[in-house]
């Protein structure tokens, strides 16, 4: 609850810009702030607290009340002053090469007991995707007090020099323009009251890269004594314990080997939508036993959790020996397509998973081996696995090469040159 000690005198902010340029040369990305703290009688104060957000250096803080910043990086800046006895303020300044703004701050003399906001949470994009379309950041905060509160929106190239690109807005999501292509953007919330009360979130990630929407190869991993994706989307994928084997040509160290703890985790994007048309294709070579089973069934692919909204998607699996898949979703519970094709242990076999908007189709070397009419599977949250569910069950045990997910239906005659590459 905040406290008004004295009668509130009204605030007057003065904020203006001198064009004269600074004496010292290189100044073309740098400018300087010169400025004072009064109270409404022109009365300086002394022992001011002085800070920039983002920070700066002060260089003199003179004990009338005056306070200088130079080499200030060009860009937008809110300076504040706080002083015990009064309420602290702030002016909003914009720094020009080689030029000096100057700031007038009227704080008010009644003390305010004031509670910060809580910290902004980021919400989207995600931390760490991949997008291909300029994103809107979205992020949600709120006030312990209720105070109304306004946003500055951080951003750039690198976590540890972001800078103010819109100041002082009063919603939670702001659109990006004019991005890069193949490059990795940083960005953070500063959340502000009336009162001086300021807060952070966290930073967040996201990489931009312009994808062509005719190129449907979302994921393809040759697994080449290496995880990593070959197609234009280069998907981030972390692997855990996987070690390399011979291809199905016998060439060493060109298939990816699953040793019953092994498993490849590709961070979610918005490329893999599996609530659309895909298909699914890669060599297996499962060892006997196939693994460390859950009710009959290894995944070989799959973005599959709990049985709840935005948690499973569909898995790519053996049960039994035999190839399957499912779907979820949540109205309807899990769907299944079986087939009576056995995947043999110790020999190569290439599967193919499909989904064409109204069924699932099973190819098994270039064959159809299964077919079932499913709904439309749920959205997931999760990343999607190679060689494990999520939920760390349905360990699959063996070899695994050239795995390739398109966003879109291949053709029989596709899927059987595939099997014979």
């Amino acid at each position: 609850m905040k406290n008004f000690l004295l009668l509130l005198i009204l605030t007057t902010l003065i904020v203006s810009c001198d064009s004269s340029s600074d004496s010292n040369n290189n100044e073309s990305q740098f400018g300087r702030i010169n400025g004072k703290v009064i109270t409404k009688d022109l009365s300086p104060i002394e022992g001011a607290e002085i800070y920039t957000i983002p920070p700066t250096e002060v260089l003199v803080s003179k004990s009338n009340g005056e306070f200088i910043f130079v080499q200030v990086p060009i860009g937008l800046y809110r300076v504040y002053a706080k002083k015990e006895g009064y309420s602290p303020k702030y002016v909003n300044i914009s720094i020009l090469g080689n030029k000096t703004s100057e700031a007038t701050i009227i704080l008010d003399n009644f003390d305010v007991e004031n509670d910060p906001p809580n910290k902004p949470l980021l919400i989207s994009p995600p931390d760490d995707i991949t997008v291909n379309s300029q994103p809107a950041l979205d992020w949600m905060c709120t006030d312990p007090e209720n105070d109304v509160l306004l946003y500055d929106v951080y951003f750039g190239l690198s976590a540890n020099s972001l800078q103010i690109i819109e100041s002082g807005i009063d919603v939670t999501e702001y659109q990006l323009s004019g991005l890069s292509t193949n490059s990795k953007y940083y960005w953070k919330i500063g959340a502000f009251d009336d009162f001086g009360g300021y807060s952070e979130s966290d930073v967040w990630s996201f990489n931009y890269k312009e994808i062509d929407p005719s190129d449907a190869l979302i994921l393809n991993l040759s697994f080449d004594n290496i995880v990593n994706d070959m197609s234009s989307y280069t998907h981030s994928c972390q692997q855990t314990n996987i070690t390399y084997t011979k291809n199905r040509f016998g060439k060493d160290n060109s298939a990816a080997y699953f040793n019953g703890s092994a498993y490849v985790e590709v961070m979610k994007s918005t490329f893999m939508d599996f609530t659309k048309t895909f298909t699914i294709a890669l060599w297996v070579k499962p060892d006997p036993g196939y693994g460390n089973t859950y009710e009959g069934e290894v995944d070989l692919v799959s973005r599959y959790g709990a049985a709840t909204p935005n948690m499973s998607s569909f898995a790519f699996l053996l049960k039994n020996g035999y190839i399957s898949s499912e779907i979820y979703k949540t109205q309807s519970g899990r769907s299944y397509c079986p087939s009576d094709f056995l995947v043999q242990p110790n020999i190569w076999t290439h599967v193919t998973l499909v989904y064409n908007g109204t069924s699932l189709i099973i190819y098994a070397n270039g064959v159809e081996v299964a077919q079932s009419m499913v709904p439309q599977p749920d959205p997931s949250n999760l990343n999607l696995f190679i060689g494990k569910r999520s939920l760390n069950n349905r360990i699959f045990k063996g070899a695994i090469d050239d795995l390739k997910i398109y966003n879109k239906v291949l053709t029989k005659a596709d899927i059987s040159q595939l099997a014979k590459q």
